[in-house]
Formats: structure tokens, sequence, C-alpha cells
């Protein structure tokens, strides 16, 4: 397989479309309280239709579809599930997100219109994940401090962080255990060392518990070492969003 000008999304994107490293992810990194309503196995990957041209030239975004279990969940009822990839820390990361949401938002809500439909919009949770070298993440999460406010008029309207997950504080044991996301996350933590000896030796302890069998596990396999080997040639930080 070989990779866009930023390898780090394009392999994020090759692994996260496989739907065993999907649910891995979701269930570790989504709220306990949000996993135990959803029906993890239901979730699919969206085309990326929601989102407008400008904003596909500039998010590595992964969007999916999961329903929620019933008796609880309505009929039919979903949350939508926002994947971005970051490499390199941004001030306005919290604002670029929330502006992604919202537009994603905005589009269905027009297709809706033209269906004539009266049903209330989906939920949405949104997931950064990150790999810079600075960590932990240098800015703030919060919306409200995207602002030149010094009289705090925008505190009280965002006082939620964007959940970023931060590669670099995460635990080796741990990911080791996690199979194919586990890869991914090791992969992605170790991008930037010279050495790749930590990272291989990591690796062969995971490839001993995967059952080579299991559908795309070859390519999930040449995805993974694609990318370890990219990294020799290829630069990492690169800019993706551009006002």
């Amino acid at each position: 397989m070989k990779f866009s000008t930023n390898p780090h999304d394009s392999f994020v994107r090759a692994m996260m479309a496989n739907m065993t490293v999907a649910k891995a992810f979701f269930t570790r990194y989504l709220p306990s309280q949000i996993v135990n309503v959803l029906d993890i196995n239901s979730i699919r990957l969206e085309d990326g239709t929601y989102v407008d041209s400008r904003l596909q030239k500039s998010l590595s975004d992964l969007v999916y579809d999961c329903r929620y279990l019933e008796p609880k969940g309505s009929v039919g009822a979903k949350i939508v599930l926002l994947v971005e990839h970051q490499s390199t820390p941004q001030k306005l990361l919290p604002f670029r997100v929330y502006h992604y949401m919202f537009s994603l938002l905005n589009r269905q809500l027009k297709a809706r219109h033209k269906k004539h439909s009266t049903s209330q919009l989906p939920a949405v949770y949104a997931l950064v994940l990150y790999n810079g070298k600075q960590s932990p993440y240098p800015y703030s999460l919060l919306l409200s401090d995207c602002f030149d406010d010094p009289h705090n008029i925008m505190k009280p309207l965002f006082t939620e962080a964007i959940p970023l997950i931060d590669l670099n504080q995460e635990n080796d044991q741990e990911l080791k255990e996690l199979k194919w996301l586990g890869i991914q996350s090791l992969a992605l933590k170790y991008a930037r060392d010279k050495d790749p000896s930590t990272l291989l030796q990591l690796l062969v302890k995971i490839f001993k518990t995967i059952d080579y069998q299991e559908p795309n596990a070859r390519d999930l396999l040449n995805t993974a070492f694609s990318y370890i080997l990219s990294r020799a040639c290829l630069p990492f930080d690169v800019e993706l969003w551009n006002d």
C-alpha cells in the first residue's frame, strides 16, 4: 500500500476502515455511559458525503453510524461518531472539531428537509486521535479558550473539553493487549523513532496472538508494515488546516 502526502492520516484511515479495529477503538475510548447504550456491532463507516468539499480537503475525518441498544433506544435511532487524526498540536483544534460537527449536522438537516422529514438530528460525538511530538497535548481543549475573551464572556457557553486521545500517554503493555488496535496505536506512537527496535519488539509479541485466518488479517498487516517502512522517507509534520 502506498500512502499519500500525509502517511499518518492514510494509515489511520486504512486501519479504521476495518470494523474490528473501529469497534476496539470505540469500546476503549468512548465514555462508558455511551458504550453501554450502543449496539457496538452495528457500527458502519460512512462515505463522508456529509462533509462539504472544503472540509474534505482539510480534515482527516472518519464518520461512523452506530445504533442504540433497544428497547431503550427508539427504533432506528443512531449516533454519529467522528474520529479526527491529529499529528501536530493546534491552538484552534476545538474550533475545528466543532466546525466539523456542525457542518455535518447542517448537511444532514438539509438532506432531511429534501425528504420532508420532521425527525430530529442524531447525537454526534467526536474523538481526536493525537500522536504529535509535544505530549501531553500543549493547548486547551475547551472551545471557550479559542476566543480572545479577557472578560470570559464565552466561558459559560462552552464548558466541555473535546475528547483527545494522546497516544504518547498510553501504556505499551495495555496497547499490546488490543491486537489490531494495538498495532495501529503503537505504530503511530513510535512513528518518529529512528531506531525501530522498540516498536518491532512490541509488535512481534502482538503478532504471536493474532489469528491470521481472520478476515482481512493480511491486508491489515500489509497496511501496518507499509506505514512503518514509509516513515524512513516521508516527512512527519504536515499541516492539514489552512485558513
